[in-house]
């Protein structure tokens, strides 16, 4: 559960080390859909269920500025972010424990309003350099990557109502290590990547003075492994239009972050309300399936899709709950890519 806190997804693997040629460029448009559903336990017994869904635009672009060196961007739109529960319940207090527990709790019967938002995200800015590559005769192609993303300081922890934000907000600091080679009519290859994120703002409860109001909290870092292989189905006798399939498998681990409490749970004491709270580190694993459509020589169609799950997560640690063993997640996506030749 929870793993768009990731900020990137497993399911954008393809064509990893392809670049455009000297002073040339492309520009891409998406849109992705994610959502995951998990149980909620508490000492092997379910006391709730949660679900995480958004919808993504991305505006994301490539220019060349010499022979495998290229500057890229992205900008994300959260169409819509939102955290919710299906039968809830109350958070009572387990003298026993000394702790909070929604196994003494009661159904919250009329339900807990979803924690919803949308907006644009933090923009990345970016650098790709290829040591080596096919293009030049290499029998493999190497590229590494670095970018940054900007904060957002409107983001799911902020706001409410019309006003709520969506996304995560940290900036991170992101290196990848891409490596494909070919063999006969397949492609495959190989991605690592290191995302190192800084402090994000939310609406919670100043630990220093009490008061409730903006506050800096940690982000998670994330470390993940992609690897896959992209086969050509069908292509034109002039090679100008193909159609490739692309099969992947990857896993990520998420460290730990910190978050208000009550944002992942749908009921908390009041004692610890907006308060921070830590949510337990996690690994995440997935499988995909993708197709590459060369419709011109200038205009790329990509879809995927991508199933998932990932270990159980303490959601806030001032409780003993945690997602279940397996929490589903689905990604599809679409992309329409331009070239300028």
């Amino acid at each position: 559960m929870l793993t768009l806190i990731a900020f990137t997804s497993l399911a954008s693997a393809a064509d990893v080390t392809d670049m455009p040629s000297n002073l040339r460029g492309d520009v891409s448009f998406s849109y992705e859909y994610s959502q995951q559903w998990s149980k909620l336990m508490e000492a092997s017994e379910t006391v709730g269920e949660v679900a995480e869904a958004s919808g993504i635009i991305n505006l994301e672009g490539e220019f060349s500025v010499y022979n495998s060196i290229s500057l890229t961007f992205a900008l994300p739109m959260w169409v819509n972010h939102s955290i919710s529960w299906a039968n809830p319940r109350t958070m009572a207090w387990d003298p026993i424990e000394d702790s909070g527990s929604m196994l003494y709790g009661t159904p919250i019967e009329d339900g807990v309003e979803p924690h919803s938002g949308a907006g644009l995200g933090g923009a990345s800015f970016g650098l790709r350099v290829s040591p080596v590559s096919e293009a030049r005769g290499a029998k493999a192609s190497w590229v590494i990557g670095l970018s940054q993303q900007l904060r957002d300081n409107s983001n799911i922890f902020t706001g409410s109502g019309e006003e709520a934000g969506a996304g995560y907000g940290a900036g991170a600091t992101s290196i990848t290590n891409a490596f494909s080679t070919t063999f006969g009519n397949s492609n495959p290859y190989i991605e690592l990547r290191w995302d190192r994120r800084g402090l994000h703002t939310a609406d919670g409860i100043d630990t220093e003075t009490g008061e409730a109001g903006s506050v800096e909290l940690a982000s998670g870092n994330s470390a993940s492994f992609v690897s896959g292989v992209e086969f050509i189905t069908t292509s034109s006798a002039n090679n100008q239009s193909w159609f490739r399939t692309d099969i992947w498998g990857g896993a990520r681990y998420n460290a730990w972050s910190e978050v208000p409490s009550g944002t992942y749970l749908p009921n908390v004491l009041g004692s610890t309300e907006d308060s921070t709270v830590v949510s337990g580190e996690y690994i995440e694993y997935s499988l995909g399936l993708g197709g590459h459509w060369r419709v011109l020589p200038t205009m790329q169609i990509d879809l995927s899709l991508e199933l998932g799950t990932n270990s159980p997560i303490q959601l806030e640690s001032a409780y003993p709950i945690y997602t279940s063993a397996i929490s589903p997640k689905i990604t599809g996506g679409i992309q329409a890519s331009f070239f300028y030749q």
